[in-house]
Parts: structure tokens; sequence; C-alpha cells
């Protein structure tokens, strides 16, 4: 009995090591991003949730979701990160060009991010959305608007790595999303 607790204890070690454990090629980008004196932001994704009055009209309101698991993959020149909505879990992956070059190997890490966005009035500023997106009645989805124009990082080697984002999609484990850029 006590093999077999032994052998199950070191059998969940070893799955929880795998799933934690940083893949080759990608650096996990900070979790709070945009930060100042006053904190910062995680990185969100919005879409439109169904809300019920108690009168029963039927109205929708913006929903942010938290992205989670962000990193930076080295290969593919991309962003990706997760997040669940509805018991439903999503990719979403954004490329652009790479304004500057770093040295970036399975050692750097990113000391922290900023993301820029142009807002109404053509005027750069920062943001902490990443896109909007909404799922038809038909289960596709499409992303509404790709906000971010600018992701700048700051490496452990304090180089400054800028991506000029103009891409991104969202795909779950069944469907593919169109890209709206």
């Amino acid at each position: 009995m006590k093999f077999f607790n032994l052998f199950t204890l070191f059998f969940v070690a070893i799955a929880i090591h795998c799933a934690t454990a940083k893949k080759e090629g990608e650096i996990a980008l900070p979790s709070i991003i945009n930060e100042t004196d006053k904190g910062g932001f995680a990185l969100m994704i919005t879409t439109k949730e169904k809300v019920n009055s108690s009168n029963g009209a039927v109205s929708y309101v913006n929903k942010d979701i938290e992205l989670k698991n962000c990193v930076y993959d080295i290969n593919l020149k991309k962003i990706k990160c997760e997040f669940k909505n509805n018991n439903e879990t999503y990719h979403f992956v954004a490329s652009g060009k790479i304004e500057n070059s770093c040295n970036l190997t399975n050692n750097t890490t990113f000391s922290y991010l900023d993301l820029y966005s142009v807002d109404l009035d053509n005027k750069v500023e920062q943001t902490n959305y990443v896109a909007y997106f909404e799922k038809t009645q038909c289960g596709m989805i499409n992303i509404i608007n790709y906000v971010p124009k600018r992701f700048q990082f700051l490496t452990n080697d304090n180089c400054q790595f800028v991506i000029l984002a103009n891409s991104a999609f969202l795909r779950t484990s069944v469907v593919n999303v169109y890209n709206s850029n």
C-alpha cells in the first residue's frame, strides 16, 4: 500500500511539473502590464454577455475576460494567450512586424510590457484590451475590433523589444476564427 501511495504521489508530481514547465522557445509575458506607481492591469479581451432584467427585458453588456498563460513564441514570432468563456477555452494569437532586434533566447525574460493603441481621436494611448469578439448564433467567432498597435517589452538584458501588431485571431479546439485585419 505504501508503494502504491508513493507511486501515485510521484506520478502526480511529474504531471504537475510537465503541466507548468516552460516550453522551449517561449517567453512568459508579465501578468501585469502598463505598470506605474499606482499599479498596473491584466491583459483583457471583451465580449458581449446577455443579461435578463427582472422585468423580462433582454440586454447585452460588455464582459471583460482576463487573458492567461500569455507567452511570446520566439520561433513563430507570435504572442499567444488563453482564456475561458462559458466553459470553452479560446486561444488568442497576435503577430506583427518586429521593430527592433533583441537577442531572445530561452533564458530571456520580460521585465515589463506596455501595450498601446490608437483612440478615436487618433492619439496613441496605453491600453490593456487586446480585442472585442462576438460569437454568432451558428457558433462562428468574429474579432470585431483588434485593439493593440504596439507591444513594447523590456528584456532582462535591458533591450527594448517592440512588435508593431497588425493581425490577430482566435481559435477554439473546434473552430478556427477569421482574422479581422
